[in-house]
């Protein structure tokens, strides 16, 4: 059993203690001491403040200018100063005097321009009504120009654009090709900026051709493959009819029995990577290619332009269920 009442001894202990520290703390009226005494905690007995420490650690203050000319402040600046504003506003009236000039010469070329462009209004025509048909492409550059002209695989052709040519012979037979196909061939209605915005700044060497986007079938699968006629088979589904077209095999066939070369493209993004890969199947003798049609870049003008024209040689599809192309066509 514990007992409530205090014990009498500890009670008298604690009074004790709390008397004791209330007589020092009314004895000490300098606050709390510090853990040691230097110079500068040492208070003086006057009553006046301690100034050991600006004794024992001077500051040094720099002299002003005037100061140590043993002059007045504006005086000094009014000395020194004064006839820097008068070079100013001389240097100011001048160079308004060639602003002035500078303006009044850029008024009269400006004039003469104006004067020039209604004189030949018909050298420099807008192409913003080009620009804003959705359904044209513009091929640029020599090989794609002159490739497409000598395939005719596109649905359409329109005009030739054609401004300060770089390469001759190629630029002949383009012409030559352009009149037997009967295409308006323009010259001194576009110039070089016109060619730039068409390409969107391609490196287009002086040849733009207006077609349409290059037309892709859709296949199934893979036919028959027929060694001795030298054909394959490429079946086409047109729902709900499927049917097989017959192509020639570029690359000569041994008498063992080989397939056609074909090659499949796949989550290929970049529209030059997919003009190098086609450029080289042409060059290497593949015999089709095959395009994912979701994952891959369409077949656009800067493609035809990396392939170097091959583009408009190769046999190109697509598919749209590669999984079911290869079940089908094993």
């Amino acid at each position: 059993m514990f007992s409530t009442t205090p014990r009498l001894g500890s009670f008298k202990a604690t009074k004790s203690l709390l008397q004791e520290f209330s007589k020092r703390s009314n004895n000490n009226t300098s606050g709390p001491k510090p853990a040691f005494e230097t110079q500068f905690s040492k208070s003086r007995n006057d009553g006046k403040k301690n100034f050991a420490f600006d004794k024992n650690m001077p500051v040094q203050r720099r002299l002003k200018a005037w100061e140590r000319e043993g002059e007045d402040k504006d005086e000094f600046f009014r000395r020194k100063y004064a006839h820097k504003h008068v070079q100013q506003k001389q240097y100011e009236e001048e160079k308004g005097i060639i602003r002035k000039n500078r303006f009044s010469r850029n008024n009269s070329t400006n004039k003469e321009s104006l004067l020039d462009s209604n004189r030949k209004p018909n050298l420099k025509k807008s192409l913003h009504d080009l620009s804003l048909n959705p359904m044209i492409e513009y091929l640029y550059g020599t090989n794609s120009v002159l490739a497409a002209l000598r395939a005719e695989r596109r649905p359409y052709i329109g005009n030739l654009y054609i401004n300060n040519p770089k390469d001759s012979k190629t630029g002949d037979e383009i012409l030559k090709l352009a009149k037997d196909l009967k295409i308006k061939i323009k010259t001194d209605s576009v110039n070089k900026n016109d060619l730039n915005l068409m390409t969107r700044n391609g490196v287009h060497n002086g040849y733009v051709l207006e077609t349409k986007p290059f037309e892709i079938e859709n296949i199934y699968s893979l036919g028959s493959v027929k060694p001795d006629l030298q054909q394959y088979e490429i079946i086409k589904n047109t729902n709900p009819i499927f049917y097989a077209d017959t192509y020639d095999i570029s690359r000569p066939i041994e008498s063992n029995g080989k397939f056609p070369l074909g090659l499949y493209l796949d989550e290929i993004s970049d529209p030059h990577n997919i003009g190098a890969i086609i450029r080289s199947a042409y060059f290497l003798g593949v015999d089709f290619i095959v395009v994912s049609e979701k994952n891959c870049a369409p077949l656009s003008p800067v493609v035809s332009k990396t392939s170097s024209g091959a583009l408009e040689f190769m046999n190109i599809y697509s598919s749209r269920n590669p999984l079911q192309f290869f079940e089908e066509t094993r």
